[in-house]
């Protein structure tokens, strides 16, 4: 099983004569690949290897807000945004058990039933959990995308959110908002081509298109390749966070009980891997290293506590598997 997932990472189908041949005539394809290689080759180190994280549903906490890909040294930066003086807080940093949101989910969630617990979510990958799993789930990606920005805005995960806390007085609530993960909706992010994501894409970055569009590659391909600064990319990654403070406050000032606000994974811009020593970005699957793994773990106490009971779940809201993959496409998950 093992040596047949490294197979499939290590020879896919883009290894025939011809696209070789074209990689060769372009360098920076060369030198993308074998980073690619590098980086599946740590990846396969830490595939099984205990990941040692906190388990979510074992933490003390009634309202959890998950900001979306956010590092642990970025929301260190703009902490003090989120409290006020009132508030009884402690901030510290915790490891999670997944580099990726779908393995977020899995190692915390996967493999048991949390019917004390409802889940408002923007990111894509809840929906691919069964049935059962939470008492009920909120799906904003039907009503709630916004083309123009290609993914939901925090405004409409805060307002879902806050509806959620008054609507289920004895659950605990989970709010996951995608920010600071990109597309950068800020004013300064939105300068920044990177947010439409195609197929076509994925055959520029193989040399299979003469006709590039550089606007449609991610976020840190664009860096990867030197396109962007780092310190471009990081006030944008910033930027994205601080926009959804005031979404955040809203949901704590409506909260009661223990409100934690964390992150499911974070991001690399390019940092050396360990133990192949090769340069990281975006945030891989199975890749166990402190950039990714490190999140903040953020705890503000509010009067009253939130009396928590555990009742038959409700169905999931529909949502196609067409759009959830389009949406996944859309964040560079595909």
């Amino acid at each position: 099983m093992r040596g047949q997932w490294l197979r499939n990472a290590l020879t896919p189908d883009r290894y025939t004569p011809r696209k070789l041949a074209r990689s060769l005539r372009n360098p920076q394809l060369v030198r993308t690949e074998l980073n690619r290689l590098g980086v599946v080759a740590n990846q396969f180190y830490y595939r099984y290897r205990d990941t040692n994280g906190i388990r979510i549903p074992d933490q003390e906490w009634d309202v959890l807000v998950v900001l979306d890909g956010c590092r642990y040294d970025l929301f260190a930066e703009v902490v003090d945004q989120f409290v006020v003086e009132s508030d009884e807080f402690t901030f510290e940093q915790v490891r999670s058990r997944g580099s990726h949101s779908r393995q977020f989910l899995m190692e915390n969630f996967g493999n048991d039933t949390h019917h004390d617990t409802v889940y408002v979510s923007a990111n894509p990958f809840v929906f691919r959990r069964d049935d059962g799993v939470f008492h009920s789930v909120r799906n904003l990606l039907r009503d709630e995308w916004d083309e123009t920005l290609g993914t939901v805005p925090p405004d409409a995960v805060a307002d879902a959110g806050v509806d959620w806390i008054d609507r289920y007085p004895n659950k605990r609530v989970i709010i996951h908002f995608m920010q600071p993960h990109f597309p950068f909706i800020g004013e300064r992010g939105r300068q920044l081509k990177h947010r439409d994501i195609h197929p076509d894409d994925i055959r520029e970055l193989q040399g299979e298109s003469d006709d590039p569009d550089v606007g449609g590659k991610i976020i840190w391909d664009r860096l990867q390749h030197g396109e962007v600064s780092l310190e471009e990319v990081w006030a944008c990654y910033r930027e994205n966070l601080e926009l959804i403070v005031p979404h955040v406050t809203e949901i704590v000032d409506a909260a009661n009980g223990t409100v934690v606000v964390t992150s499911d994974h974070g991001n690399l811009l390019g940092e050396r891997l360990w133990p192949i020593p090769v340069r990281g970005y975006g945030h891989p699957q199975d890749l166990h290293v402190s950039e990714l793994v490190n999140v903040p773990w953020l705890r503000i106490d509010r009067a009253q506590q939130r009396d928590i009971v555990s009742e038959p779940p409700q169905p999931i809201e529909g949502v196609d598997n067409d759009v959830i993959t389009e949406r996944l496409s859309d964040l560079g998950y595909k």
